[in-house]
């Protein structure tokens, strides 16, 4: 049917772009960013959960690479948050420490998503989910064991000037391992930004 006016092919055609989302609306990794410009918030177990001893690491050596990690990305020129449990504890905590924060990237560790377990399979799930809901528009990125922490943000996400050679660090908004005494042996909870606490006993 020919249509009886201008402006009635116009409204068609605007009806036919707008029902369907462009590539625009979905998460779209940050370019162009300086030091301090990029918030992350990243996710995992605890090094001392029993789901990482496990999967046959070695828990004091993944507490190692874990903080030095996370101060590599600070370092670097990163926002960093951290946030490591297990499946006992609600995966909702994760949505409650996203508010009030505009999160650029999220992350979550390898023993998530390498363990051949269904419960952490649903977890890894959930938290995608949890990241869908408080940072529709953050990419997400997996390492793929603690030695790849940092690396797998740099990579995706590297910023302009070399922020560590030029003291431009980022800040360390926290390091939070949630885990009840009866599961994790040790636990690091920082929430101040202290970077010497971060790496006390592991340089």
């Amino acid at each position: 049917m020919p249509f009886s006016t201008p402006l009635a092919l116009f409204a068609l055609l605007v009806s036919a772009t707008t029902a369907y989302p462009t590539p625009q609306d979905g998460p779209v990794f940050p370019i162009n960013k300086g030091c301090g410009e990029v918030n992350v918030f990243y996710t995992g177990f605890p090094a001392f959960h029993p789901y990482v001893a496990a999967q046959g690491y070695n828990t004091t050596e993944v507490n190692t690479g874990l903080r030095k990690g996370a101060a590599i990305l600070v370092k670097a020129g990163y926002n960093v948050r951290i946030l490591f449990q297990g499946p006992d504890e609600p995966a909702s905590t994760i949505g409650e420490r996203m508010k009030g924060e505009h999160w650029d990237v999220t992350a979550q560790g390898m023993g998530l998503r390498g363990f051949g377990n269904g419960t952490a399979t649903l977890r890894f799930e959930d938290n995608n989910y949890e990241f869908q809901r408080a940072a529709p528009q953050a990419p997400t990125v997996y390492n793929w064991g603690p030695p790849s922490f940092s690396e797998t943000v740099i990579r995706r996400v590297p910023l302009l000037e070399d922020c560590a050679k030029m003291n431009k660090t980022g800040t360390l908004i926290a390091y939070e391992e949630v885990c009840d005494p009866s599961i994790c042996t040790t636990t690091t909870v920082i929430l101040d930004g202290d970077m010497d606490k971060l790496l006390e006993g592991i340089e």
